[in-house]
């Protein structure tokens, strides 16, 4: 995880005691920082004047809003300071409970603004609700997905590319995925989508599990692709858990389609649990 910016702290209060589907929030929370990681880690959030609460993405069942301090004059709030909220939001609920949150973020123990986590009505997002997941926040609704029992392949509509993945055991508890997950979108919003990638690990908010991804050359080519594809990689990833429901643990690649239908592979990655090995140190 990158360091925090100088300074940098936050506070929390819960807004209310009901209860909210936690992949649901998970989902809410990769979506929104996959949304966010195109801006400079640094850059500032609200121009002069300051403009309306940045929202979650269109479509999803949890909103997540950010916006200054009640009388802010000048613009302090960067992206970097979202990502690190955002994180302490979804770390405090997974140690704790799922509901709706509000995290006050402090610079030289001044406050400069609140992000909030809350459900959507009339939308059902309390946990008494019949569970339907909403992978629509990660994988399209026309995106084309085969399984075979422990293994498939995620299929672009567009036919630019395929996942291939597999699951196997030990099971992983549903957290330290997307915790991963998120730490490793934030890792790209740090180093920069357009750097060229290598490898990249992360860990969960417990400790618990491992994400490894590495690149791979593709034959002839010796420019390795950026961090760019990384990111809607990782977010894909998540939609598989969400869309079959299933939390083991997995390896998956991204192979380049081309012409003539022929697949290329670039990325290999792999969930494992701390100590059972994994990560190689390139």
């Amino acid at each position: 995880m990158p360091k925090r910016p100088l300074d940098f702290r936050t506070t929390h209060r819960y807004t209310s005691p009901n209860l909210l589907n936690p992949i649901r929030v998970y989902s809410g929370a990769i979506a929104s920082l996959s949304e966010n990681c195109i801006h400079g880690w640094n850059e500032l959030i609200f121009p002069h004047p300051f403009a309306e609460a940045i929202s979650s993405p269109p479509h999803s069942t949890i909103d997540i809003t950010i916006q200054p301090a009640p009388g802010e004059t000048t613009t302090r709030m960067r992206y970097s300071h979202l990502f690190f909220a955002l994180h302490e939001a979804i770390s405090i609920m997974s140690q704790e409970v799922f509901a709706p949150l509000s995290i006050y973020i402090h610079v030289h123990d001044i406050l400069i603004g609140m992000l909030s986590i809350q459900g959507l009505p009339p939308q059902n997002t309390l946990y008494n609700i019949p569970n339907t997941l909403p992978s629509s926040d990660i994988l399209p609704a026309n995106s084309s997905l085969t399984a075979n029992d422990d293994s498939g392949t995620y299929l672009d509509p567009h036919n630019r590319y395929a996942i291939p993945y597999s699951w196997s055991a030990p099971r992983i508890n549903s957290k330290d995925i997307f915790t991963c997950i998120m730490e490793a979108i934030i890792i790209i919003a740090h180093d920069g989508a357009a750097r060229s990638f290598q490898y990249l690990n992360a860990v969960s908010v417990s400790g618990n599990v491992a994400l490894h991804v590495k690149g791979i050359s593709a034959p002839g080519e010796e420019k390795d692709m950026g961090l760019v594809v990384v990111k809607p990689l990782l977010v894909k990833v998540a939609g598989l858990f969400i869309q079959q429901r299933r939390f083991d643990t997995l390896d998956f690649a991204y192979e380049e389609v081309r012409e003539r239908g022929e697949r290329v592979r670039r990325f290999e990655g792999w969930f494992f649990k701390v100590g059972d090995g994994g990560v190689v140190e390139e």
